[in-house]
């Protein structure tokens, strides 16, 4: 719903420009999170696998050490995007009349990606866990969040598409420390609160049969 009420906001108070600033880069955008989004899905279901034998310390090294490396490729990765904007924008023949707002959208947006894809991450781990209703309501109050913040950003504080990036990004942020209590809530209810992560309960290879294919297949139909 993010990219949606971006849509519609922009349209309703800042015009076509504001508008195709926004849609501009929105498949790019989509194209990197399907990495993610993937990848967290697949990962999710041997996460589930282990929960449902009982392997707790497992599970606490391989959620802390990936979670840890998808941080760790969405800063490079959208780093580089917003490093390389040019050439991208010009693969993508963003006209030059909106590529200034179009860039001010897209680089605070990768700015605060690693958020996102953090959070949207640890919707799927707790969905391995069987909990449905909180990631729901988190995602309810996040959205909320993410309109008045655009109102406010664009309406009352005149900050143009980079309020809308700046509101999506802070919903983003505010709702992961949410899904972090509740992750760590998990850990202590299996009894693991206080274990170490070892990298070598991770499951790195054991994990990327279910990972990477998934990850494949997301990038494969956003691609398309």
């Amino acid at each position: 719903a993010y990219g949606t009420v971006d849509t519609m906001i922009a349209g309703k108070f800042l015009g076509t420009e504001g508008l195709s600033a926004v849609g501009a880069t929105s498949p790019l955008i989509t194209l990197i999170s399907s990495l993610f989004w993937g990848f967290g899905v697949g990962f999710s279901i041997y996460v589930a696998k282990l929960f449902g034998a009982g392997e707790f310390k497992k599970i606490k090294s391989a959620v802390i050490v990936e979670s840890s490396l998808i941080a760790l490729l969405a800063l490079f990765l959208c780093g580089a995007m917003i490093l390389f904007h040019k050439p991208i924008f010009a693969w993508l023949n963003i006209e030059e009349e909106i590529a200034r707002p179009a860039f001010e959208y897209f680089a605070i947006y990768m700015a605060g990606y690693v958020f996102l894809t953090l959070g949207s991450n640890t919707v799927f781990l707790l969905n391995a866990f069987g909990i449905g209703t909180f990631p729901f309501v988190t995602s309810l109050i996040s959205a909320v969040l993410n309109v008045c913040g655009n109102l406010v950003g664009i309406v009352w504080l005149g900050w143009g598409v980079k309020g809308l990036a700046i509101s999506t990004v802070f919903s983003g942020f505010v709702v992961l420390f949410a899904y972090a209590f509740k992750l760590k809530k998990c850990f202590k209810e299996m009894g693991v609160e206080n274990e170490k992560p070892v990298f070598k309960e991770a499951g790195l290879k054991t994990s990327l049969p279910y990972a990477f294919p998934n990850m494949c297949q997301q990038l494969v139909m956003y691609l398309a």
